[in-house]
């Protein structure tokens, strides 16, 4: 049984805040890509479908980076890093859009490889602010949320984007996922508030 007493730990349930918004502008973005090479680029299916894949393999190298830096320095680095990286990308979306093929995969990537860099970071730390004695129940939250959030994200940028084709015959797509961007940059911009705020500035031992 979780004890709601632990979402008394200032530092713990922000720092879920902020994963939880990461989670949420990645599932987002992994759902507009693939309508949007085919929608607004008119790519090919095998195309959409293989266009995110160049930030899948970087998020993987990111993530065991991560991993190395957090044990080194702590994990507010690989989470300041990450949510930077992130964000640019995100302001680069908001800025170059419509995007290109080739602005899509580079983008993807920065923002994937940022992602892989914090998320992983941010339920480590946020699990060592609870203590050993609660990790079981930390873990519990961290991995439901992941979930409910991820469906978050598939849905507000699919929602975004509906309303937008209903609205605006012919580019709707285009600027539902314009809409959707701006969205998430709100979301890692306070993502990266909350690390720069409650991530611990001193490695814990």
């Amino acid at each position: 049984m979780i004890s709601p007493q632990l979402f008394n730990n200032l530092r713990f349930s922000m720092q879920l805040i902020a994963y939880c918004f990461a989670e949420i502008a990645t599932l987002a973005l992994g759902f507009i890509f693939p309508i949007y090479v085919q929608a607004v680029n008119h790519g090919s299916v095998s195309l959409a479908g293989w266009i995110t894949f160049p930030g899948a393999v970087i998020n993987a190298l990111m993530a065991a980076l991560a991993g190395k830096l957090l044990d080194k320095k702590g994990a507010r680095l690989p989470i300041i890093i990450g949510a930077i990286a992130s964000l640019t990308s995100l302001i680069l979306m908001n800025i170059l859009a419509p995007l290109s093929k080739v602005a899509i995969i580079l983008l993807y990537v920065l923002y994937y490889g940022g992602y892989g860099m914090c998320f992983g970071s941010l339920m480590t730390s946020g699990l060592i602010t609870l203590g050993k004695a609660n990790h079981a129940q930390g873990n519990a939250i961290f991995n439901t949320l992941q979930q409910f959030s991820g469906a978050l994200g598939t849905a507000l940028s699919g929602t975004l984007i509906a309303i937008a084709q209903n609205n605006h015959v012919g580019n709707g797509t285009a600027i539902g996922s314009k809409w959707t961007f701006m969205v998430l940059l709100v979301l890692i911009i306070v993502n990266l508030v909350l690390a720069l705020v409650f991530v611990p500035k001193k490695k814990s031992k």
